[in-house]
């Protein structure tokens, strides 16, 4: 049985531990802006994510963790030689489906995330990716394995 390639980050100099658990935060920074956006968007077919862990799935041994939205897909992978970076792709439609605004919060947000030792560690995925697609197979995913999480955001009405 093979392993995770996690298990040789934390045979690495504490540089890269340093910058690896940098990254893992810069994820969960991410994950969260998502779901602000998310939660202030009306229609509720765009306030769903599944989330996964992949430690322990067997699925992969370089995927740690990702959360795929219908609008986009962030990932936190691990090479081989142990060390992170982020991957995110952006559905198509991503400016039809949120807006000009949230587009560029989002894309704002990612990169002040990751600006600095970590600009180099994250990835462009896709831009043109078709994530309603791929957020369906997750879903069927989510029903019969631990590994995926689904979950719905409540809609923020500042309206009153």
């Amino acid at each position: 049985m093979s392993t995770h390639y996690i298990n040789v980050s934390y045979t690495q100099t504490s540089d890269v531990q340093n910058r690896n658990k940098a990254l893992e935060q810069t994820f969960l920074n991410i994950e969260e802006t998502l779901m602000r956006v998310q939660s202030w968007l009306k229609p509720e077919e765009l306030r769903f994510s599944v989330k996964s862990d992949f430690l322990n799935s067997k699925q992969s041994k370089s995927l740690i963790k990702q959360i795929t939205t219908p609008f986009a897909i962030v990932s936190l992978g691990c090479s081989p030689e142990g060390i992170f970076s982020i991957v995110y792709s952006l559905d198509h439609r991503i400016k039809d489906l949120i807006g000009d605004y949230f587009t560029n919060t989002l894309l704002r947000r990612i990169y002040e995330f990751t600006n600095g030792d970590l600009e180099g560690k994250i990835h462009i995925g896709s831009l043109n990716s078709d994530c309603f697609s791929t957020i369906s197979q997750m879903i069927d995913l989510a029903k019969n394995n631990p590994y995926h999480n689904f979950s719905s955001i409540d809609y923020i009405d500042e309206s009153g």
